[in-house]
């Protein structure tokens, strides 16, 4: 009888916490998503991803809004680049992020310091800005992100996005204000893509104001609960109008493309 009532409560707990979680209400005076973000910049023509170049030919094609991402270099500076490690010098040799200090990454590779990409004018003013977190040892890579963030005065222009839900619970407690979006891939290839990160379990621990998804997961049952439970949804990676079109007219608020811009003249979102 015990084992039986015990059963009941761990499945309600489940239910209620792992299953049915609700994210938070949208910060007022905080970023109004825009339709588009631009993928680690506009690069598929030659500039390179996650460059100070990148970012500012997205805004000469007319996009308001970027992705990018982050990690700590040696000298604990937020730096914008998606790996966690980068060619010298186009050759084979790998050096990682956290070797180099944030000045030796920008001489040695032109990786961009994200002070640099809030302070610049000529790139896009609302920003996505992806945290490269793993596991839940604390690294300082929250704390250092959010203190750019206040130092440049761009708490109403950032978006936080983490695959790392406790990442996301760090951010919370730091600067509430700011969005926060849950990142999701059903890659069942990545052995640190466990099964609760794929299924959004710990949605409840990273209080997220929205989800990020990669689109192939979103199928009609995951739309349907996501929309029964009132929660917002970017998708990425997409490259194809029709695709986005698609997408939009199922409720997706905001797209993560390359190939931006895809379709014009769509207003901006607020998800209030």
């Amino acid at each position: 009888m015990l084992i039986s009532y015990l059963i009941v409560i761990l499945s309600y707990a489940f239910i209620r916490l792992c299953w049915n979680w609700r994210t938070e209400s949208w910060p007022e005076k905080s970023i109004i998503l825009e339709p588009y973000q631009v993928h680690r910049g506009y690069w598929i023509e030659g500039h390179k991803e996650n460059s100070i170049s990148a970012f500012r030919e997205a805004k000469i094609r007319g996009a308001k809004m970027i992705e990018l991402d982050v990690h700590l270099s040696q000298d604990e500076q937020p730096v914008v680049h998606h790996d966690g490690s980068f060619l010298v010098d186009q050759s084979n040799i790998k050096l990682k992020i956290n070797s180099l200090t944030a000045n030796e990454l920008l001489s040695k590779a032109n990786i961009p310091s994200l002070e640099q990409v809030l302070r610049d004018n000529l790139c896009p003013s609302k920003i996505n800005i992806e945290l490269k977190a793993s596991g839940i040892k604390n690294i300082g890579l929250e704390k250092a992100v959010c203190e750019i963030v206040i130092n440049t005065q761009s708490q109403h222009r950032v978006l936080f996005s983490s695959f790392n839900p406790i990442c996301l619970m760090r951010l919370s407690k730091i600067l509430p204000d700011v969005p926060r979006a849950l990142l999701v891939s059903n890659e069942k290839k990545d052995p640190k893509n466990k099964i609760y990160l794929r299924q959004m379990w710990l949605g409840f621990l990273a209080k997220p104001h929205m989800v990020n998804l990669n689109y192939k997961m979103l199928t009609p049952f995951l739309i349907r609960r996501l929309n029964e439970r009132k929660i917002p949804i970017a998708v990425w990676t997409v490259n194809d109008e029709t695709q986005a079109l698609l997408l939009q007219n199922k409720g997706v608020v905001s797209i993560i493309t390359d190939t931006y811009p895809l379709i014009k003249n769509l207003e901006p979102v607020n998800v209030n």
